[in-house]
């Protein structure tokens, strides 16, 4: 869990995002769409700090298990989850913000 994957600061991602499974009877949401930013399995010694996602066509920032910790990330009008954790995700997220229709789970 003390995994070092590098250094994310000041990073902005908009209008990212794409519907990778399009299903014509469900046209707004196929249930397989690409995240903002993605961490899956990342450990506590990585730095994540001052991250945006903002007009995302799926959730913002979604953790896949692992342990890092993030500080002032924000998730501005995404289609899904502003911020979504899953697998056994055990970081803390410090002063999260989400602006728009997106949720925190």
């Amino acid at each position: 869990d003390a995994d070092n994957s590098g250094t994310l600061k000041y990073v902005r991602v908009w209008y990212g995002g794409a519907d990778i499974g399009f299903d014509p009877t469900n046209p707004e949401n196929s249930g397989n769409e690409i995240n903002g930013m993605t961490f899956g399995g990342v450990g506590s010694g990585t730095i994540l700090e001052h991250l945006e996602v903002a007009f995302n066509k799926d959730d913002g920032l979604e953790f896949f298990g692992g342990a890092v910790n993030g500080k002032w990330l924000s998730a501005l009008f995404v289609d899904d989850d502003a911020f979504d954790t899953d697998e056994g995700y055990q970081g803390v997220l410090v002063r999260p913000g989400r602006q728009g229709r997106g949720s925190c789970s």
